[in-house]
């Protein structure tokens, strides 16, 4: 009889303490559980629309300024990609002999250019040159020649300044 009285008081001491062990340890990590993973769920959400806005916008590069000497001719392509876009047709394209820049360390490769285009081609043309990515090229001079078979055809002599560092 003894022994079932502790065994029952040992059980019952069991209970109790798992009572006690659930009511005021486990049940109050569980809310706080619940409530953290309802944060961790508000923050997914926030970062997956973040993301989606993010795949939206454009990556450009922001090295704008002179090319380094071996990549004078990757500038002059983006010269000439940009001016196709833009309806030019490019007679003649000569680089000149590199000069010094009299107000920066950088050097200024002249290139001189015959294209044909119309007078609104011609315009969208010589501004796009500021919008180059990935060199400086400024427009030295240009002289425009009207065309005497085509009025609306415009022959243009230009020189166009690369600076190189």
């Amino acid at each position: 009889m003894i022994r079932e009285k502790v065994v029952i008081i040992v059980g019952a001491v069991i209970v109790i303490v798992g009572l006690w062990l659930y009511l005021f340890l486990y049940h109050p990590l569980a809310r706080k559980l619940k409530t953290v993973r309802a944060e961790c769920k508000v923050a997914e959400e926030e970062i997956c629309q973040a993301q989606e806005a993010m795949s939206f916008l454009k990556v450009t590069d922001i090295r704008r300024g002179p090319v380094a000497p071996g990549e004078t001719s990757l500038a002059i392509n983006e010269l000439t990609r940009q001016g196709k876009l833009n309806g030019i047709n490019f007679l003649s394209i000569t680089p000149k002999a590199v000069e010094k820049c009299e107000w920066a360390t950088c050097e200024i490769l002249p290139i001189e250019m015959e294209i044909e285009s119309s007078f609104g081609d011609l315009g969208i043309f010589l501004g796009s040159v500021d919008d180059l990515e990935k060199s400086l090229v400024t427009v030295n001079e240009f002289y425009i020649i009207p065309e005497s078979r085509d009025a609306r055809k415009l022959k243009t002599k230009l020189v166009l300044d690369i600076y190189i560092e």
